[in-house]
């Protein structure tokens, strides 16, 4: 079988549990850096949205998050960052490394505000993903969930938080746990897509995107997206794509 390929023609990525022995080495002067999205928790499984909520993984998460451990064994791992969520930290913990741990909330889950512990098919909160969507298709960075944040404030708490890691620790290889919303909003910005390309770029729990990261430019390099063969059995594609193939409940939601 093979491993997932994004929807924007990036990389597809052949093999087994060892996935990541299959890509090429980062080019010289550049950092490899492996974000990897938690494992699943509760609120995951019943579709609702999380956001800055301290939930940790559930049975099904620790069973996502074990399978890290072949993924990640030999690679060397010079500095291994999470948020300050233990969905990230539980996460990490089955990645083995001998370098320097970070933990920075400034890699924390967006905000969602008043939508948070609440499921997707709630009067209130339905209408309000549904407008965040569409300003983000729109082109709108600026609107916040209501006492909650902008798109904009989480890409700059995340890149801040991401060139800072990198220029302080100066790895030839990081790994970054950290979370689906936050991450494809970095990603999206990153890779010059912008907010309207926000949706296609969520991970799935403990999928894995590698990007090649040039601090002396603060330039990234996508090089494969979404990698999940190493989930087996337990791979749980997001809510927003079960939905889409019919697989979903109504009330599931896509924040997370």
């Amino acid at each position: 079988s093979k491993a997932t390929v994004s929807v924007l023609n990036w990389r597809r990525v052949e093999g087994a549990a060892m996935v990541l022995d299959t890509l090429p080495a980062a080019p010289e002067g550049k950092v490899r850096v492996i974000f990897v999205r938690h494992a699943r928790t509760r609120l995951n499984d019943l579709g609702y949205v999380q956001g800055s909520i301290d939930e940790p993984i559930d049975a099904h998460g620790e069973l996502q998050a074990q399978q890290l451990e072949a993924v990640f064994r030999g690679v060397p791992i010079d500095v291994l960052a999470t948020s300050a969520l233990c969905r990230t930290i539980r996460t990490s913990e089955f990645i083995g490394h001998d370098g320097v741990t970070v933990r920075d909330a400034r890699f924390n889950e967006m905000n969602f505000g008043v939508c948070e512990g609440t499921p997707q098919a709630d009067p209130k909160t339905g209408p309000l993903l549904a407008e965040m969507r569409q300003s983000w298709e729109d082109g709108r960075r600026d609107l916040e969930y209501p006492q909650g944040e902008s798109y904009a404030r989480v890409y700059e708490r995340s890149r801040e938080a991401l060139e800072e890691l990198l220029a302080k620790h100066a790895p030839q290889t990081a790994v970054v746990v950290t979370h689906g919303r936050l991450a494809s909003i970095l990603f999206a910005e990153i890779f010059g897509l912008g907010p309207q390309g926000v949706q296609d770029l969520l991970l799935a729990n403990c999928g894995l995107c590698v990007v090649d990261a040039c601090p002396a430019t603060h330039t990234y390099t996508r090089v494969a997206f979404n990698i999940t063969e190493h989930l087996g059995e337990h791979f749980q594609a997001p809510f927003h794509k079960r939905l889409a193939e019919g697989g979903g409940q109504e009330q599931k939601s896509a924040a997370t």
